[in-house]
């Protein structure tokens, strides 16, 4: 890479921070958030316990995360780099009750906002799979049911920013 080509990454790496965080809140001003509430009465339950035993398997609360709409809690987990080079797991519960998973880029790293990223139901299920004879088959089943393929929220607002 030139150094060229490293400033523009740069750049558009800190342009896409600074329009995304007027668009979403961060979760360090939503500390609800980064601790998790699970306000829905029926599926609440199911929500809190995915996220405790997600606590347990290695994913970890972040204020460095965008709050999207409707959303009460989210988890990340570093993972061995995939061949597209996404290395993070971003797990969402929303007040509707459905949880959705992202594969992206960590945090820190210059493509988080501008590279591969994309949802993943196939990952929920396989963590939940590993937990399934501990959680039992009913348990296991009412979560399975919250497990959601969520819009790409910033890859709209990357287009949309592309047509003004």
């Amino acid at each position: 890479m030139t150094q060229k080509e490293a400033k523009s990454l740069v750049y558009s790496y800190l342009h896409d921070v600074r329009h995304n965080i007027r668009t979403f809140p961060w979760a360090l001003w939503r500390p609800h958030v980064v601790h998790g509430y699970f306000p829905n009465k029926k599926s609440g339950r199911y929500q809190k316990i995915f996220f405790k035993l997600l606590l347990k398997d290695g994913f970890r609360r972040t204020r460095w995360q965008l709050v999207l709409p409707g959303q009460t809690a989210g988890l990340i987990k570093r993972v061995s780099k995939r061949s597209d080079g996404t290395d993070q797991f971003h797990i969402r519960f929303y007040a509707n009750g459905s949880i959705d998973c992202e594969v992206e880029h960590h945090n820190f790293d210059l493509r988080h906002w501008s590279g591969a990223r994309y949802a993943s139901v196939d990952e929920l299920h396989e963590i939940l799979r590993s937990h399934e004879e501990h959680l039992g088959e009913t348990l296991a089943g009412e979560i399975k049911k919250l497990f959601v393929m969520k819009p790409d929220y910033l890859e709209a607002i990357k287009k949309l920013k592309d047509l003004v």
